[in-house]
């Protein structure tokens, strides 16, 4: 039995397995980081997916409350503003059609809060039409439409 002979191999092993086992846990190790990285980096995608959800969900309700504002006080201001016109109190039927001007400028510069200047323009124009109508004024536009 010469033992010599397998200590020898084993002592190969061994030496082999002391120098490859570092190079091993310092690949796993690097993969264990690429993974952190790569969790974190998930995690902070959704939770701008989230924020970004949520700003849409907020946008969504404000435009709502924006359209139910206008439809249903800007009903009754409307009638208001009929009503005192028919009866001659036009001191009233000022008051409500400012109140209803006022409501639409609301609505209109939430809704167009991120549209283009030329969308903005269009807008003043028309509203700045209805006021100088309503008050027997003329209005004469240079910018083209």
């Amino acid at each position: 039995m010469n033992l010599s002979h397998g200590f020898g191999e084993q002592a190969i092993t061994i030496g082999f397995l002391l120098a490859v086992y570092p190079l091993f846990v310092a690949n796993v190790a690097r993969n264990a980081q690429k993974t952190i990285l790569h969790s974190i980096y998930l995690q902070d995608l959704n939770e701008q997916l989230l924020q970004e959800k949520a700003m849409a969900a907020q946008l969504a309700e404000r435009e709502r409350i924006y359209r139910d504002l206008h439809d249903d006080v800007g009903a009754k201001l409307l009638g208001l503003a009929i009503s005192a016109q028919r009866s001659n109190q036009t001191q009233d039927a000022d008051l409500a059609r400012s109140a209803l001007q006022d409501l639409r400028d609301v609505v209109s510069r939430s809704a167009h809060s991120a549209s283009r200047l030329d969308n903005l323009l269009a807008n003043m124009r028309a509203e700045t039409a209805q006021r100088v109508q309503a008050a027997g004024v003329a209005l004469d536009w240079l910018i083209p439409a």
